[in-house]
């Protein structure tokens, strides 16, 4: 397996691209940026040379135009912005509803689509904390009264992605709380219950203004796992060992039967 050129400052980018490369058969030639994105997919390939993705980061700027090769950016946020410009393929998309209940009654907000979804890590040691403080109810005041609100998960993708957000509301600063997370884990949704394999795990190591982006991903082809830091790759025998590292950042998993 192959790592990818650091363009100036790109980690954000690399890192984000493999957990659309982790996934590579479920997105569609549709597009010039799927086309870009597919031809990278010879990073799975036993040649020891790195890729180059100037081509798709010239396709992605152009969506994008804030993001810069010589600064750098928040991984997350590059990878919304990668899965928008492939066009959205549907294995990303979920959907959540916000609910309110007053004097019993129940009103519903509109079904808004997501691709990478935001869970707190604030108070929180599990990733089964995170997904339950994300969807909990709180009460807050409507028109002078007291509501229950809470979001409302109606449908998971194929490929689920969780951003673990790390950046602390009061002031911004970069949480480093510790949550532990499976590398198999049930997922329940308005309509069904499925199971989910981790593929891909993002770290970021370094305050919230600067630092370095590494990644882990499964290639499922062998089941073998491989960290990976822009142009170098390592195979890693035991996934124990990658799921010790700290303040893992974006997790990505795929439905077990997709």
């Amino acid at each position: 397996m192959r790592g990818l050129v650091n363009l100036g400052a790109t980690c954000y980018f690399n890192t984000a691209l493999w957990a659309l490369l982790g996934v590579y058969d479920v997105i569609e030639d549709t597009n010039e940026v799927c086309k870009a994105l597919l031809s990278l997919a010879s990073v799975y390939t036993d040649d020891e040379d790195p890729v180059d993705p100037t081509p798709l980061f010239v396709h992605l700027q152009k969506h994008s135009n804030h993001l810069s090769r010589l600064e750098q950016h928040d991984a997350h946020d590059a990878l919304i912005q990668l899965i928008d410009a492939l066009g959205t393929p549907s294995a990303f998309k979920g959907v959540t509803q916000i609910v309110l209940k007053t004097d019993n009654k129940k009103r519903y907000g509109p079904k808004e689509d997501f691709t990478v979804l935001t869970v707190p890590v604030e108070d929180c040691q599990t990733l089964s904390d995170c997904m339950k403080k994300a969807f909990s109810k709180e009460t807050v005041e409507l028109d002078g009264k007291p509501v229950v609100k809470w979001t409302k998960c109606l449908t998971t993708p194929d490929v689920l992605l969780l951003h673990l957000n790390r950046f602390d509301p009061t002031d911004g600063s970069r949480m480093c709380t510790e949550v532990s997370y499976p590398e198999h884990v049930d997922i329940v949704s308005s309509q069904e219950k499925r199971r989910y394999d981790l593929y891909y795990i993002c770290f970021h190591v370094g305050d919230a203004d600067a630092g370095h982006y590494i990644c882990a991903v499964n290639r499922r082809e062998s089941e073998k796992w491989f960290v990976v830091d822009d142009t170098n790759v390592y195979p890693v025998e035991d996934i124990d060992q990658i799921m010790d590292m700290p303040e893992a950042y974006v997790l990505g998993y795929r439905c077990a039967t997709s």
